[in-house]
């Protein structure tokens, strides 16, 4: 078992998880951040008033060309499908295409030819409009759309209060609409909060984010299976954009926290792919900052003091640049609490023994990480391991089966990088572009260290991927940031 890949299963199990709870009872505190998608379709939405009167519409019965549905409605996860439908039906009728995109030319003829208006085009897609429906198909009138927002302020504002109002029926406290003062301010640590999050992407719907009080330990798993089940209830979603923080706090926390000792023990890698949130721009992991870090210094710590003090100084040098969008935020130590960001994803709010399990998890690395003769050998193994600078061998033994369950385009990758497996099952398991993005920054890294470059049979195998998930040039910007050569050569290689 790699050390990088998962963690010592003698401090790590469901035992261990249930026996901590036990020892700390009440005197550990959990709270949670759930952050969720309140869909147009949702019940909360029935109690939520919505002024549209200054609000423009367009009537969809005259649109004639993909423009005009590209402009009101969602259509880059469908676009493949009406491209390759659209290309079908052209060769059908012997129209002659120079290019594909020659096929976008004939889309009303397709339109008219195929469908029974534009109504008909928009549900089999199932195509949905960029500011909610004015008119809704399909009740003997004209399919109209909104041109623009409500006012979001005012329309978030109110989804919040509707929120609040059902999430009270539910819980055992108030529920207060966060103010943007009390995002900074001291909250009232026995209410539930509910606050607007820009950082959710909604798409037509209101993001926001529900903050629990603090909790006794004992009660944490009735609060989840309570959440989750309101949301599911109330249609309410979640996608990879929403994450699941969880705040955890033991007496004395401040000052007993060895944080490296507990990013060692959390397991860092094997919670990312349980989420599938291994390449989330909010949630990277520590250990990779750490590792390249040391390779960076060139010279190796000599006594297991020297280990810890090294890795440490690392640690708090990444928490001073980025330590918000981490796996976790070790900031909130000032306010007596650790902020573990590793769960969420889309679905998340569909398995709660997942959910209880990892928080089962974080609770008993907290203790490991605050009682220094707590599996101090398992420790120093760890540390040891971390600092190894044994240099990739594509020679060395590797396991037949892992290159057998590998597409031949990974398989000379994997020989240098044994992760490049880890990356490809999480690809495989969600199939989205955010998995696909952090398989193909792992290639890329791995053939730079090894001193080759792709060959055109894995780049291909890539571009076949790429368009496989509809990737966008926006998902690559978002990856990439300010790092404008990373990303000029990502497209080099990819096209995208």
């Amino acid at each position: 078992m790699r050390f990088k890949e998962f963690l010592s299963e003698k401090a790590m199990n469901d035992r261990t998880f249930s026996d901590v709870t036990k020892r700390l009872g009440a005197s550990a505190k959990v709270g949670f951040e759930f952050e969720l998608v309140v869909e147009p379709d949702s019940p909360i939405m029935d109690e939520v008033w919505v002024d549209n009167r200054d609000r423009g519409t367009h009537d969809i019965e005259h649109y004639d060309s993909f423009s005009d549905f590209r402009d009101m409605f969602y259509t880059v996860q469908a676009q493949p499908e009406i491209a390759h439908d659209l290309v079908e039906w052209c060769k059908k009728n012997n129209i002659a295409l120079r290019a594909k995109i020659s096929a976008w030319d004939h889309f009303g003829e397709w339109l008219k030819a195929e469908f029974s208006g534009p109504e008909d085009f928009v549900s089999r897609y199932n195509l949905e409009p960029k500011h909610g429906w004015h008119q809704e198909p399909g009740h003997g009138h004209s399919a109209s759309v909104y041109t623009e927002p409500s006012n979001d302020e005012d329309h978030t504002y109110n989804v919040a209060v509707a929120l609040s109002a059902s999430l009270e029926n539910e819980v055992d406290h108030a529920v207060v609409v966060a103010k943007d003062a009390q995002k900074t301010a001291s909250k009232n640590k026995n209410s539930w909060y509910v606050e607007k999050d820009e950082s959710i992407r909604a798409r037509g719907g209101v993001g926001l984010e529900v903050v629990s009080p603090p909790l006794a330990m004992d009660n944490a798993n009735d609060t989840v299976d309570t959440v989750f089940n309101w949301m599911q209830t109330n249609e309410l979603t979640t996608n990879d954009t929403t994450g699941l923080h969880v705040g955890v706090s033991i007496p004395g926390i401040e000052d007993k926290l060895d944080p490296v000792k507990l990013i060692l023990f959390m397991g860092e890698q094997h919670l990312l792919r349980q989420f599938g949130r291994e390449g989330n721009e909010y949630t990277k992991p520590h250990l990779d900052i750490i590792v390249h870090s040391i390779k960076q210094r060139g010279v190796l710590p000599k006594s297991a003091s020297e280990l810890e003090s090294t890795a440490l100084k690392i640690l708090k040098d990444v928490q001073g640049r980025d330590h918000k969008y981490r796996t976790v935020n070790l900031s909130k130590l000032n306010d007596g609490y650790v902020e573990f960001r590793v769960a969420g994803g889309a679905g998340y709010e569909q398995d709660a023994a997942l959910v209880k399990k990892t928080v089962g998890r974080y609770v008993t690395a907290i203790e490991i990480a605050c009682s220094p003769d707590m599996e101090r050998k398992e420790y120093l193994k760890k540390l040891a391991a971390l600092f190894s600078d044994k240099p990739v061998d594509p020679e060395a033994p590797h396991d037949k089966e892992d290159v057998d369950a590998l597409p031949k385009g990974l398989q000379r990758l994997y020989r240098y990088n044994r992760n490049i497996l880890t990356y490809w099952h999480a690809f495989e398991q969600n199939a989205d572009r955010s998995t696909l993005i952090a398989l193909m920054r792992a290639a890329m890294e791995t053939a730079k260290k090894a001193k080759f470059r792709m060959d055109i049979n894995e780049k291909l195998m890539f571009r076949k991927l790429i368009k496989q998930v509809s990737m966008q040039a926006s998902d690559i910007d978002d990856q990439f940031g300010s790092n404008h050569l990373a990303r000029l050569e990502f497209k080099k290689d990819f096209g995208v």
